[in-house]
């Protein structure tokens, strides 16, 4: 046989021998289980993302509109003074309520806000010539995250003109002795 034949086929076998010895040699990048613990990557199963229905807050919810009182009589009229009592039945997780005042084409004329369950209306303004100058209220009810809920039907308000109520007065006191 040749030498050169020989020679390049020795040469051969021991450029792929060590190519081979250098590809199969254990690293952290091909070999993970021989590295090093510092190297070594955790495996872990891949993460599961599970949803979970959140449990129905009711305090979050969109809440029902408030009631009249029962023992309030319809239309609210107003007093001597010209006030009115507006009540109504508390809704469970209500943290406010809204009341606006109506004029009799639908015009918001007032807007109050309260935690209560009782308001008075005052200075509303009114005709001197009609026997009562209409007004109507609304009511809803506002829940912890400031959301508005459903408002009430229209509630008739009758503003009655004031009457100048005075005293009598005295003119004259005249003592007398026995």
């Amino acid at each position: 046989m040749n030498k050169q034949i020989i020679f390049s086929t020795f040469a051969g076998i021991l450029i792929g021998f060590i190519i081979g010895k250098v590809t199969d040699r254990p690293t952290p990048l091909n070999n993970i289980e021989s590295a090093p613990p510092s190297i070594q990557k955790q495996e872990s199963a891949p993460e599961k993302i599970v949803y979970k229905e959140c449990p129905t807050d009711p305090t979050d919810s969109i809440l029902p509109a408030p009631s009249l009182s029962a023992n309030l009589a319809t239309p609210l009229l107003s007093n001597h003074e010209g006030e009115v009592r507006v009540a109504w039945n508390a809704v469970p997780h209500a943290t406010r309520y809204r009341l606006q005042v109506l004029d009799p084409v639908g015009k918001v004329v007032k807007t109050y806000t309260t935690p209560r369950t009782t308001i008075y209306l005052k200075e509303l303004a009114y005709n001197e010539s009609l026997p009562f100058t209409p007004y109507s209220v609304v009511l809803s009810t506002i829940n912890r995250k400031n959301e508005e809920g459903a408002i009430s039907p229209r509630y008739e308000v009758r503003i009655r003109p004031l009457k100048n109520l005075t005293a009598p007065s005295i003119n004259e006191i005249t003592i007398e002795n026995e």
